[in-house]
């Protein structure tokens, strides 16, 4: 496999993201109104204490079920990240994993607070995965897009650390909530892990560069300005 060229999955590629887009986007269509009553119809503390009762509601119990499965599927991307030779980011795979196990084992206990969790992270990728299809296309995304996308995935991240505190508050404070504190715990530090991985991916991508090419600009004009000065002098 070492010795052998990247593959050229341009088609497919295009073809799986924008499979993952449309989903995505159904996913966000059919959950934002479970949230929205959830937080209008009773409270903040019902929606972020107390289950979804997904018996109840076979549309929304059907479509969490199906984000659930996603998780599984999206590890796709990383076999066309490793079969076209691109390189494979910790934060990729360490997010694609821990969501994984996280968001099946929340599941299995019906968190309360997975309600935002999914929604949050499905509006995140309504955006990136028709970006990632758009960039497989070889079409023109403005950089500052990019950037939205990232900076989005980090207020997701920051929220998923605030439900967490709401949850663990909420239980010192000895009122229902329906969360485990097994739970708590472990979304809480895989939350502030990912807010860090996403923030420093950040910097590095966007302003780190930014302020490399300015110094390179600035050291580039500088060397003209000196040559030039040099040839009046000498002339």
């Amino acid at each position: 496999m070492a010795s052998r060229p990247p593959y050229d999955l341009q088609k497919p590629l295009i073809a799986w993201n924008f499979f993952l887009s449309v989903f995505s986007i159904l996913a966000v269509y059919r959950g934002i109104p479970e949230v929205y009553r959830s937080i209008r119809h009773d409270s903040l503390y019902h929606s972020m204490c107390l289950g979804m009762n997904l018996r109840h509601n076979p549309v929304v119990s059907v479509w969490a079920i199906l984000f659930v499965v996603s998780k599984v599927i999206e590890l796709g991307d990383t076999a066309f990240i490793v079969l076209r030779k691109q390189r494979l980011l910790f934060l990729h795979w360490y997010h694609h994993i821990t969501v994984l196990l996280y968001t099946w084992y929340s599941c299995a206990q019906g968190v309360p607070t997975a309600r935002f969790f999914i929604i949050l992270n499905a509006l995140a990728h309504a955006f990136m995965y028709p970006y990632y299809t758009a960039r497989a296309a070889k079409v023109h995304v403005p950089r500052h897009l990019a950037m939205a996308i990232t900076l989005f995935q980090i207020t997701q991240m920051i929220f998923g650390i605030y439900a967490n505190a709401y949850a663990y508050f909420a239980k010192k404070a000895h009122l229902h909530c329906e969360t485990p504190w097994e739970n708590i715990y472990f979304s809480a530090l895989m939350y502030l892990s990912y807010f860090l991985l996403f923030l420093n991916f950040f910097v590095d991508a966007y302003l780190r560069r930014s302020i490399n090419k300015m110094k390179t600009s600035a050291a580039k004009g500088k060397n003209i300005g000196e040559e030039l000065t040099d040839y009046l002098k000498i002339n």
